[in-house]
């Protein structure tokens, strides 16, 4: 399944893109999107233990199945002042 996915702050500039198209499995969770964005399994552990998932503008438990046509934002935490 392709998926269009936003992102945001640091997890934006790491990639260096507000959003990225990849090909995951079918069925395909919440908690397992950082994997295929990020694939250094070290890098994406890190991520993982702070990052939220949106699907379609509401946050999902990690166990969540992401359908095909659903809109994905992953949002890491944000500082500033």
């Amino acid at each position: 399944m392709k998926l269009q996915i936003l992102l945001f702050a640091g997890l934006r500039d790491r990639v260096g893109s507000a959003s990225i198209a990849i090909d995951v499995p079918e069925p395909v969770h919440a908690g397992e999107l950082l994997r295929y964005v990020l694939p250094d399994s070290t890098e994406a552990a890190r991520w993982s233990s702070c990052t939220r998932v949106a699907v379609n503008h509401a946050y999902v438990a990690a166990d969540y199945a992401i359908q095909p046509g659903d809109e994905v934002a992953l949002i890491p935490p944000v500082a500033g002042g």
